[in-house]
């Protein structure tokens, strides 16, 4: 009897030591994917921000998105009640853009995401939107071009850089004649996509007058965070 006390009580102080030296993985069990704030890139590349407030089965839901462009690309923040069922949140944001607007926005433990409007959702910062910033790319001639986008709603001002590029004369030692453009582009109207960025720029090789007239378009690919030319080139934004 004394000797079966004896060796529980030292089996309680083994697992007491072992539960010690893993408290990050404990808690994070158990942890309420119900609040606080999280964040994704929409399939339209504008910003989203969802924030949950409160405790217990009912939470206060408030969704954020910088761009709609069923509002012209004006931005729209609405709230409301959500109920907790399990491993998702219900409920209803009332009408965006003519439509009444449910939600059940569900969370993965694995991966600590939130699945919800075709996009996932992460804790924190998803980054600036997608049509915003600078993105560089490598040119099917193999110059180095580089695309500033700025500005808000459906509208950007637009700067395009390419070093050495092939239009403007050929590569000699490794250095070639810039050509340079500004202009604006357009964010595809069309209600629910707005994925393409239509651009018209005026420039032309270095040392000759920029009257050169280009269109491009630019598509934001949502899983891969990066845009595609009609020419075939990926963007990547500059880290």
């Amino acid at each position: 009897m004394l000797r079966s006390t004896t060796w529980g009580i030292c089996l309680l102080a083994m697992l007491a030591i072992v539960t010690a030296g893993l408290p990050s993985a404990v808690a994070g069990v158990g942890a309420d994917p119900f609040k606080g704030s999280w964040s994704a890139i929409d399939v339209d590349g504008s910003r989203m921000t969802l924030s949950f407030a409160g405790s217990g089965p009912t939470r206060s839901v408030t969704w954020f998105e910088s761009r709609a462009t069923c509002l012209g690309g004006g931005g729209y923040t609405v709230t409301a009640i959500g109920t907790i069922s399990g491993l998702q949140i219900s409920g209803t944001f009332g009408e965006i853009c003519g439509a009444e607007a449910t939600f059940a926005i569900a969370h993965d433990p694995n991966s600590n995401t939130l699945s919800w409007a075709d996009v996932v959702w992460q804790r924190g910062d998803a980054g600036p939107d997608a049509f915003n910033g600078v993105w560089v790319a490598t040119d099917l001639d193999g110059s180095a071009m580089q695309l500033t986008l700025d500005g808000d709603g459906l509208s950007r001002e637009v700067a395009f850089h390419d070093h050495g590029a092939a239009a403007c004369g050929p590569v000699i030692d490794g250095e070639g004649v810039d050509y340079s453009a500004v202009g604006t582009g357009t964010i595809g109207s069309s209600p629910g996509v707005g994925r393409f960025l239509s651009v018209s720029l005026v420039g032309g090789c270095a040392g000759t007058a920029k009257d050169t007239q280009t269109a491009m378009t630019f598509e934001y690919l949502y899983l891969a965070n990066q845009l595609l030319d009609n020419a075939g080139v990926v963007w990547s934004r500059r880290g």
